[in-house]
């Protein structure tokens, strides 16, 4: 029953991620009326926790070694995603400046500046893709293994 409410949860943020991400409009194009993706991102601390709690529950057996390696090398993935991300956000930043050139012959940096900031719609693709969604997985994944639950348990 929990693995099934997992999975549920894993496939509810996975098509969260996805929408966001399709909700990205194209390069020199419009982007309407708001961000939708707005609203999942308010999910995503309730999500987090959740998730922080299951995996907890499920390392908590664990002998110290293996969570310090999980820890490890999941810290080293989130890192190394972090970093591949900001490169791809620099790329795109770059098509963005190629498409509104190709659209206006020209290039409006202030307004480039303007829609490559954190909420806009038009980096969306940038926030939600499968290399953020299993960051965020992962994260979640070294913070349930190096959080205890409650005060001292075993072999911390």
């Amino acid at each position: 029953m929990k693995m099934g409410i997992l999975i549920t949860v894993l496939l509810f943020t996975a098509g969260g991620f996805i929408f966001s991400n399709l909700m990205t409009p194209a390069p020199g194009s419009s982007s309407g009326n708001g961000n939708p993706a707005i609203l999942f991102v308010l999910l995503l601390p309730f999500i987090l926790f959740y998730l922080i709690v299951f995996w907890r529950r499920i390392f908590r057996v664990l002998p110290f070694k293996k969570k310090w390696i999980i820890a490890v090398a999941g810290s080293a993935y989130c890192a190394s995603a972090v970093m591949y991300q900001r490169w791809s956000f620099v790329r795109y930043v770059d098509e963005m400046r190629q498409g509104y050139k190709e659209q206006f012959g020209y290039v409006d940096e202030d307004y480039i500046q303007d829609i490559a900031v954190f909420l806009s719609i038009h980096v969306n693709n940038q926030y939600f893709n499968i290399n953020t969604f299993i960051a965020f997985v992962v994260l979640t994944i070294v913070i349930g293994v190096l959080v205890p639950f409650r005060g001292k348990t075993e072999g911390y």
